[in-house]
């Protein structure tokens, strides 16, 4: 029970560590970086510039960037599953596993239903590429629903 949690939990950590570090990064590039907050739903990168003013390319390449390479992350250890599978240690096999599916499910989730919570990378996306969010969302949806026939391997990795 404490490895599965502690591997869990260190895939969460993982994610948000390379999801959020992305943002940084880009955010650097621009010269848009403030801080970062901590908040209930995780950390959360202060920008130089307000929210209203964030509507040009610039803004969806910060706002998209992270969530581009979480999801082809997620769909390369996707790819490299039977080899994760073949590994002796239970511990990182597990974490390899949660890991694949926090990369190929939270942004998805999250660029579905921030918009209606807290507004979010979508937003941003949407903005700055000049994308309709609803067809952003629907978009992120049909990701989750490929993301369905893997189901199979993801109980391979458990065992």
């Amino acid at each position: 029970m404490i490895g599965n949690m502690g591997s869990f939990f260190s895939a969460i950590i993982s994610y948000y560590l390379l999801h959020e570090s992305l943002h940084i990064i880009t955010s650097l590039f621009f010269d848009e970086f403030h801080s970062v907050k901590l908040s209930l739903i995780g950390p959360e990168i202060i920008y130089k510039s307000e929210i209203a003013q964030r509507m040009d390319l610039k803004w969806g390449i910060i706002s998209g960037m992270s969530n581009f390479v979480t999801i082809i992350t997620g769909y390369i250890l996707l790819v490299f599953g039977k080899k994760i599978i073949e590994m002796k240690w239970s511990f990182i096999k597990k974490y390899f596993f949660y890991l694949t599916i926090a990369f190929l499910l939270v942004d998805p989730i999250n660029l579905v239903l921030g918009p209606f919570i807290y507004g979010g990378d979508a937003l941003g996306i949407s903005q700055g590429f000049g994308i309709n969010l609803i067809l952003l969302q629907v978009f992120f949806l049909s990701l989750i629903h490929i993301s369905e026939p893997t189901r199979p391997l993801y109980i391979s990795y458990a065992v």
